[in-house]
């Protein structure tokens, strides 16, 4: 005689019963599924498996009524539906997020590639000598009063009344030595900002008792000394009719010219960007370069008279108008 099954048992029964009312994912219906896996390895479908469980336990026993638990009918729907369920797509503002930034890290990345390649060009003084200065920033018509545009330092200029230009101021002490003054920009120019410093001079005699600076400095404090300069200046320096430049630390800098006394005028012009400087006296160049500066101090373009001697000899060297221009 053939031994009985353990899934004939009455124990086995009841797990079943208690596994249905439970419902799927229970630990009943986890062990019930297991056990008739054993016996019947093909049946995928759980549901299939203990249904057939079922009817057969019922058919060779008395008719016995078996209800699900609270549970199994909502447990079956749910696992159900997250069977038949489509996947939850990515949100549209979600995914056009995650392209958007995607982009921008990618144009990131790029532009720094192109600036680790390609640094920005140090401006040259081909390219100064090409920029073209048109607009007036500071104006410096001497003929009528000194514009607001402009300060007063040492010893002070004034106007002549007589020939309506700038000259060097008066002390009683001038026979004794240097006396110095003048006017500086009564605003700075940034260093990034190029321009140019247009002068019209006059010198009716060549002498050694006035020596005129035009300049730029770094800063719009001077020395309470007789001579009234600033720590660091690039210097166009007029005296006894001879012009030369110099950058901060005295260096000698381009071509001296001299300038014959007694014309109608004479004309410098001053260009300057963050780096370098040209200077040009009656549209000849004297000199293109570096004008030493810190490139990331304010400029101040500014008039110095150093004078001696009697009042008259104050006319020798004067000013007729000094403009600032940008392009």
């Amino acid at each position: 005689m053939a031994e009985a099954s353990p899934l004939d048992s009455e124990e086995f029964l009841k797990l079943l019963t208690d596994a249905l009312r439970a419902g799927p994912g229970s630990p009943q219906w986890r062990e019930v599924v297991t056990l008739l896996r054993s016996e019947n390895a093909t049946e995928a479908d759980e549901y299939q498996l203990l249904l057939t469980a079922r009817e057969r336990l019922e058919s060779g026993r008395e008719f016995r009524s078996i209800r699900p638990g609270p549970d199994f009918t909502r447990k079956v729907m749910q696992a159900v539906d997250q069977e038949r369920a489509p996947k939850s797509p990515i949100p549209s503002a979600t995914l056009i997020a995650v392209i958007a930034a995607t982009a921008i890290l990618t144009i990131l990345i790029v532009v720094a590639v192109i600036l680790s390649t390609n640094p920005a060009s140090t401006p040259t003084p081909q390219d100064l000598a090409s920029t073209y200065f048109g607009n007036t920033i500071i104006s410096g018509d001497f003929s009528q009063n000194i514009p607001v545009d402009w300060k007063k330092f040492g010893l002070e200029p004034v106007i002549s009344i007589r020939d309506k230009v700038l000259r060097g101021g008066f002390s009683k002490d001038h026979n004794k030595d240097y006396r110095g003054g003048g006017l500086v920009a009564a605003t700075p120019i940034d260093p990034g900002q190029s321009f140019a410093v247009e002068a019209t001079l006059r010198m009716p005699r060549a002498s050694t008792d006035v020596d005129l600076f035009i300049f730029v400095t770094e800063e719009a404090s001077f020395d309470r000394t007789a001579t009234a300069t600033s720590p660091r200046e690039f210097v166009v320096d007029l005296i006894n009719g001879q012009l030369s430049i110099f950058n901060p630390d005295g260096t000698l800098k381009g071509r001296q010219a001299m300038i014959a006394a007694g014309r109608d005028a004479i004309h410098l012009l001053i260009k300057m960007d963050r780096q370098n400087a040209i200077i040009e006296l009656d549209g000849k160049r004297l000199y293109e370069g570096s004008h030493g500066l810190v490139s990331t101090k304010p400029r101040y373009p500014g008039i110095r008279f150093l004078t001696q001697g009697s009042e008259e000899s104050l006319d020798d060297v004067v000013v007729q108008s000094v403009r600032v221009l940008k392009p």
